[in-house]
């Protein structure tokens, strides 16, 4: 709920009468890299924005970035932006 309650602030904030278009999916269960990606090709995003934990370079290495492997697998832009605490 707390999600989805900051994308209407953000929304609020887009002029009505700017030239953007917005959609957003808000996934709340844990997706796979190839899940994000699929589902950005269906919707042609013009940039995909991911929150991301911040595991450790260890975690890292050991199981992979969610975040690393959608930007191999999608042309589109991507945004990574840190959740409380996190550290990219």
């Amino acid at each position: 709920a707390l999600l989805e309650k900051e994308m209407e602030v953000a929304r609020r904030r887009i002029p009505p009468d700017a030239p953007v278009t917005v959609r957003s999916s808000i996934f709340s269960a844990p997706l796979e890299a190839d899940g994000i990606a699929a589902a950005a090709a269906r919707i042609q995003p013009d940039i995909v924005v991911l929150g991301t934990h911040g595991s450790g370079y260890l975690a890292r290495f050991l199981i992979g970035s969610v975040a690393y492997n959608v930007a191999k697998a999608t042309p589109f832009p991507l945004l990574l932006v840190p959740l409380h605490g996190a550290t990219i």
